[in-house]
């Protein structure tokens, strides 16, 4: 029986430096703030759209997000702020997933950000339960020749696609997101992450252990 479908609306996160934030993800990205007050701040990816970004102000920074990842609805979009990116000397990193192509970078407190477009679900490859998901190069300039116009802010159709922790018990993961909220476990990278997601998706949700084991980090 399929199950509920399953969709990330909204993320709130910790931020220290408002200015920063600010310069990042508005002047940068192209969000746009939608409701601020000294507490926090609401971003949407367009005018007139619902926030599904909100930024709490002050305080300490934000810990155990590995990365949010923001899922673009084609290439020619993402090689469109792929080139604004470059052309601002931010630094990026890519990775070819097989299922997916991804961007990563980093905002001006570190937190990670992870810009995708998804291939065809048909062409994914699945044996028992688990999805294939490598990670080779991505061909930069093959991307770069899909842009189609200079990037003016996020396009119609952007969502949060997963939500990637750092965590230090895969157990404890397991029992959080297979157990309570009934999620699939369908990618493993040894024993250092798990992969989740509903419904046949690539993952919706991800723990690794890579430097947090140790942790007194709880998912």
């Amino acid at each position: 029986m399929q199950k509920v479908k399953y969709e990330i609306k909204h993320l709130t996160m910790r931020v220290v430096d408002e200015q920063r934030t600010r310069v990042f993800y508005e002047k940068v990205l192209g969000l746009v703030d939608v409701q601020s007050d000294e507490k926090e701040i609401n971003y949407a990816f367009r005018e007139g759209e619902q926030p599904f970004l909100t930024m709490l102000l002050g305080g300490k920074a934000q810990t155990g997000l590995y990365h949010m990842a923001l899922l673009f609805p084609d290439a020619t979009e993402l090689a469109s702020l792929l080139h604004r990116l470059l052309t601002l000397q931010i630094p990026v990193g890519a990775g070819d997933h097989s299922v997916s192509e991804a961007l990563y970078i980093n905002d001006f407190e570190g937190n990670g950000i992870e810009l995708y477009h998804d291939r065809d679900a048909a062409g994914w490859d699945w044996q028992d339960g688990l999805v294939t998901m490598g990670t080779d190069e991505v061909d930069g300039e093959q991307l770069l020749a899909k842009k189609q116009h200079d990037w003016a802010g996020f396009p119609v159709g952007m969502k949060i696609g997963h939500l990637h922790f750092m965590g230090n018990h895969l157990v404890t993961a397991d029992q959080f997101f297979m157990d309570f909220l009934q999620m699939d476990l369908v990618s493993k990278i040894s024993t250092s992450a798990h992969f989740y997601s509903n419904n046949h998706y690539h993952h919706h949700h991800a723990v690794n252990l890579w430097q947090s084991e140790n942790s007194k980090l709880d998912v």
